[in-house]
C-alpha cells in the first residue's frame, strides 16, 4: 500500500512538468538572410508592423537599407546615352570678364554637331581656363537652334511632289470647268439683258423722288403712314399720267391711259392701247360705226369685237411682250407690292412657254381670259400661279406642236442660234457622265466622243487618240 501511494504521488508530481520540458527544448530554425547571407533565427525575420508576417531580410540589414528597397531586377536597366550639358541661364563671372571678340570667327568656324561637355563652375579660377581655351564651346549652344530650324525648312519645297500631282488634273477636267463657267456667264448675261431690254431702247431713267411719282395713285395703292409727307406732294400742275409717262420713256402713252394703269383700272381689252403706233400693223382698223345722212353713229363695242381687236393688235408674241413690258413697268412703279414686277415677268415667261406648243390664236384668247380675271383684283401671288381653268378652256382639244423626238442624240437639242459658239464645242461633261442638260433645257454642245468624235462617251472609247485636239479647237 505504501509503495502504491508513493508511485501515485510521484506520477502526479512529474506529469505536468513533462510537456513543458518537451516544448522548450527544441531550438529555433535558422534562416539565411537575403542581403547578408548569414543564418539568423526566425525571430529576426518578423515584420515590424505585422507580427504574423515574415520578411526575407534580417532586422540588422533592414536597419541599413531603405524601408522599401527596389528589387535588383528592376534596378538593372540599360545605360542611357550621355545627356547634353544644360545651358546655364547665367554665364560664369569669369566669362563675363573676358574681352569681347568679333563675332565673325565663331560664325565662320562652326563646330561639328558634338554634344558639349559640362563646364565646371566650382570657382572663378578653375572656370576661366577652359572657357578661354575653347570659347567656341560655350557660344554655339545659344546659336545652334537657328540653323537647325533652317535645315528642317529648306527640304520642304520638293519638286517631286508637284510633278506627282500634275497628272491628276487632265485636259478634260480643265475643259469641263471652262465650259461650266461659260454656261454660268451666258445665263447671267441673258437674265440681265431680259431684265433691261426695255431700257436699252430708251434713255436711262433718272432718279425721281417718291413724292413726284403718281401722287393721284398713292392714296389708293398705299396710303402714306404719316401726314408730314403730304404737303411735299405738288398740287399736280400737270397731269400725273403725262409726267410719269415721259419719265419712264413711253411718251406715246396718254395721261388718262397711264392713270388707269397706275390705279389698276385698265380693262384687259384695252391692253393693246399701250403699244407704240409704230409697232401696230398697217392694215386699216375695222369700222365700229355707221353713217346716216352724213351723220356718223358709233356702234357699241361688244366682247367679241374687243377680242378680235385685241388679237389683231397683237398678231404674234413679239408684239405682246413689248406691250406687256410697258404695262409691267408702269404698273410696278405705282404699286406698293414689291414682288409685282417679278410676278408679271413670270407670267410673261409662262406665255412664252405656252406659245412654243400651241397656236398663237389660242394663246391670245388665253391671255385675254387671264387678264380679265386678274386686272384690278389680283396681287403678285396670283400672277405667280397658273390659272388651270383658263388654260383648260383655251387649249382643250387643241393639238399642240410635236416636240422633237428623243430617239437620236441630235434630236434632244433644239436648233441653237448660229452666233452661239458653244454649238461647235464638245461637251466634256457628257463624256464624263455629268451633263446637266434636260428635256426642258437641253445641252447645246455636241454629245460626241472627245477623242474620235463618235457618238459615244470617251470613257468607253477604244481609240488611243488624245483629246487635246478638241481643246485646241475651242481655244
Amino acid at each position: 500500500m505504501d509503495l502504491t501511494a508513493i508511485l501515485a504521488a510521484l506520477s502526479a508530481v512529474h506529469s505536468p512538468a513533462a510537456p513543458a520540458q518537451h516544448t522548450t527544448t527544441p531550438a529555433q530554425p535558422l534562416i539565411a538572410c537575403r542581403t547578408c547571407k548569414l543564418p539568423q533565427p526566425a525571430s529576426q525575420f518578423v515584420h515590424q508592423r505585422f507580427p504574423n508576417k515574415t520578411v526575407l531580410n534580417c532586422f540588422g540589414c533592414r536597419s541599413l537599407i531603405t524601408p522599401n528597397p527596389t528589387p535588383v531586377s528592376r534596378r538593372q536597366v540599360a545605360r542611357a546615352a550621355p545627356r547634353a550639358a544644360p545651358v546655364p541661364t547665367r554665364l560664369p563671372t569669369a566669362l563675363q570678364r573676358l574681352p569681347v571678340v568679333a563675332p565673325a570667327p565663331p560664325q565662320q568656324q562652326r563646330p561639328p554637331p558634338v554634344v558639349p561637355q559640362p563646364t565646371p563652375v566650382a570657382t572663378h579660377h578653375t572656370a576661366a581656363e577652359p572657357l578661354v581655351a575653347a570659347p567656341a564651346a560655350t557660344h554655339p549652344p545659344a546659336v545652334q537652334p537657328f540653323p537647325a530650324v533652317q535645315a528642317q525648312v529648306q527640304p520642304t519645297p520638293a519638286f517631286g511632289t508637284v510633278g506627282a500631282l500634275a497628272p491628276v488634273v487632265t485636259h478634260a477636267d480643265l475643259a469641263e470647268l471652262r465650259q461650266t463657267l461659260q454656261d454660268d456667264l451666258t445665263d447671267t448675261l441673258r437674265d440681265l439683258l431680259a431684265a433691261h431690254f426695255a431700257n436699252a431702247a430708251a434713255p436711262a431713267q433718272p432718279n425721281v423722288p417718291a413724292a413726284h411719282l403718281a401722287p393721284a395713285s398713292v392714296p389708293a395703292a398705299a396710303p402714306l403712314p404719316t401726314p408730314t409727307f403730304q404737303p411735299v406732294v405738288p398740287a399736280a400742275p400737270i397731269p400725273p399720267g403725262e409726267s410719269l409717262a415721259n419719265l419712264t420713256g413711253f411718251p406715246w402713252v396718254t395721261p388718262d391711259l397711264a392713270d388707269k394703269v397706275y390705279n389698276d383700272t385698265l380693262p384687259a381689252q384695252e391692253l393693246h392701247r399701250l403699244a407704240n403706233p409704230a409697232w401696230l400693223p398697217a392694215d386699216p382698223e375695222e369700222s365700229t360705226g355707221f353713217t346716216v345722212n352724213g351723220i356718223v353713229f358709233g356702234k357699241p363695242a361688244t366682247s367679241l369685237s374687243s377680242s378680235r381687236q385685241f388679237a389683231k393688235a397683237l398678231p404674234n408674241f413679239a408684239s405682246f411682250w413689248r406691250v406687256w413690258i410697258v404695262y409691267m413697268q408702269l404698273r410696278a412703279s405705282a404699286s406698293s407690292d414689291r414682288g409685282l414686277g417679278i410676278a408679271l415677268g413670270t407670267f410673261l415667261h409662262h406665255i412664252y412657254e405656252v406659245e412654243q406648243v400651241f397656236p398663237w390664236s389660242r394663246v391670245v384668247d388665253y391671255i385675254l381670259t387671264v387678264c380679265i380675271k386678274r386686272f384690278g383684283r389680283s396681287s403678285s401671288a396670283d400672277w405667280l400661279n397658273t390659272d388651270s381653268n383658263a388654260h383648260f378652256a383655251s387649249f382643250q382639244g387643241v393639238q399642240g406642236r410635236v416636240a422633237p423626238s428623243s430617239s437620236t442624240p441630235g434630236s434632244k437639242r433644239p436648233a441653237p442660234k448660229d452666233d452661239d459658239p458653244r454649238r461647235k464645242q464638245v461637251c466634256f461633261s457628257w463624256n464624263n457622265g455629268k451633263c446637266s442638260g434636260t428635256e426642258k433645257r437641253p445641252c447645246i454642245r455636241l454629245h460626241v466622243c472627245s477623242k474620235c468624235n463618235a457618238p459615244h462617251q470617251s470613257k468607253t472609247c477604244q481609240s488611243t487618240a488624245d483629246s487635246g485636239s478638241g481643246i485646241k479647237k475651242q481655244a
